[in-house]
């Protein structure tokens, strides 16, 4: 197996893996044995060896050029993540009904405690909406074999997981408020007059926050990537 066919290995696992234990044929047989705090424990080292496979096999795979994306094209990616770190950051500082865990906070006794907060007025998966623009952002400025793979990965795995956690979630007797108030894509169900989006909710130092992250990774984008997005 050539490093190529490796990052396609690991990354194939990485996406898998995630659909895998999340489903209820294997979910609920394995949390029956080992109860849902070491399910999670499970998940999240699994999630992490795999994410780190794909990770090292991306390092040490070589570039083979696809396609040359048009310079302009780097522009959109650009665009799309000043969006992806402010849903982000929102993301990792607003408890969701549809983070891991999250359907412990749906409220069956009080429906209006289920009324969509913050980031979740602009879309109900806030990080996973995130990855998606990520891998969209990457799919148009890079041509090569290795950052499709990955950027293809992470897609199929995010529209796939919004998918899959609103099917789990439709079981539960309170899940009915957050789906017809809010939407996957993003200012939906906003335009749809379904909501209206929690700008206080969301706080302006979560919009700082997403804008330090923009500006992090623009400027330590050579360390993490390799690949310098600011003149020297």
């Amino acid at each position: 197996m050539d490093v190529s066919d490796n990052l396609a290995f690991a990354t194939a696992l990485f996406v898998l893996s995630h659909f895998l234990l999340s489903s209820t044929a294997i979910r609920t047989p394995v949390i029956s044995k080992i109860g849902d705090k070491g399910f999670r424990i499970t998940y999240s080292i699994i999630s992490f060896l795999t994410f780190a496979w794909m990770l090292v096999s991306y390092g040490n795979a070589f570039y083979q050029p696809i396609w040359e994306p048009p310079m302009f094209m780097r522009f959109g990616t650009l665009i799309l993540m000043l969006p992806a770190c402010i849903l982000l950051f929102c993301s990792l500082t607003t408890k969701s009904p549809t983070m891991v865990g999250g359907e412990e906070s749906l409220n069956d006794s009080n429906p209006n405690g289920n009324v969509p907060k913050g980031i979740i007025t602009i879309t109900r998966h806030p990080m996973l909406m995130a990855t998606s623009l990520w891998a969209i952002g990457h799919l148009l400025s890079n041509g090569d074999r290795s950052t499709m793979i990955i950027a293809i990965g992470i897609l199929i795995l995010s529209i796939g997981g919004m998918l899959h956690i609103d099917q789990r979630r439709s079981d539960h007797p309170a899940w009915g408020v957050i789906a017809l108030t809010t939407s996957i894509f993003p200012f939906h169900a906003a335009i749809q007059k379904r909501v209206k989006i929690d700008w206080k909710g969301i706080g302006l130092w979560r919009l700082l926050g997403g804008l330090i992250l923009f500006a992090g990774l623009i400027y330590g984008h050579e360390t993490i990537a390799g690949i310098a997005l600011m003149p020297s």
